[in-house]
């Protein structure tokens, strides 16, 4: 609610939101490092079965997995959910022009989400949007610095990494990543060279 609360005003008051970012960024920061709870481990449960708690918001899911075993693996819904919301909310700020400082450190903070396999695609997808228009941002700084050049190799080289082929693994989601980290990358082209 509030990182969407957020989108939407900043959106309206754009260079004007910046005062509050002072109050807003470090809630935002907590929110793009989330533990996930992403955790794995064998079961002798030989029934599928599944189970959310809603105060928590950790899902568990039991299944058969054939010549392996049984398997159990839980999630927090919850933190993938806000995290999802503060990389809109980032992207949202560098378009309006809020942010003013603090931009290697939200880039670095974003991009670790865009190459973070046990993200979602959609959230890597999102993560991608967001370095683009941090990196845009960065360029249209009064005093471009070093700052520029070195994200454009980290963003780069993660961009194109991303693009690695797995001829096992062509999933939709998968497809999805690869399509965001390509965009991602012309992206970073144009705004450098054009």
């Amino acid at each position: 609610g509030l990182f969407i609360f957020c989108e939407q005003v900043s959106s309206v008051l754009q260079q004007d939101f910046a005062p509050f970012l002072v109050h807003l960024l470090p809630l935002v920061f907590q929110a793009l490092q989330a533990d996930l709870g992403i955790h794995y481990q064998e079961s002798n449960k030989s029934e599928s079965s599944s189970s959310f708690e809603q105060a928590s918001g950790n899902a568990k899911v039991s299944m058969e997995i054939r010549g392996t075993g049984g398997v159990e693996i839980s999630a927090n819904i919850y933190n993938f959910q806000i995290r999802f919301q503060a990389l809109k909310l980032v992207s949202a700020l560098a378009l309006n022009h809020c942010l003013t400082t603090h931009l290697t450190e939200l880039l670095e903070v974003v991009l670790a989400n865009a190459s973070d396999r046990l993200c979602t695609a959609m959230l890597n997808c999102e993560a991608v949007d967001a370095c683009c228009e941090l990196f845009l941002l960065l360029c249209k700084q009064p005093q471009p610095s070093q700052d520029v050049n070195k994200a454009f190799v980290e963003l780069g080289t993660q961009f194109l990494s991303g693009l690695s082929f797995n001829p096992t693994s062509v999933t939709s989601d998968e497809l999805d990543r690869r399509s965001a980290f390509a965009n991602g990358f012309e992206r970073l082209c144009r705004i450098c060279f054009l």
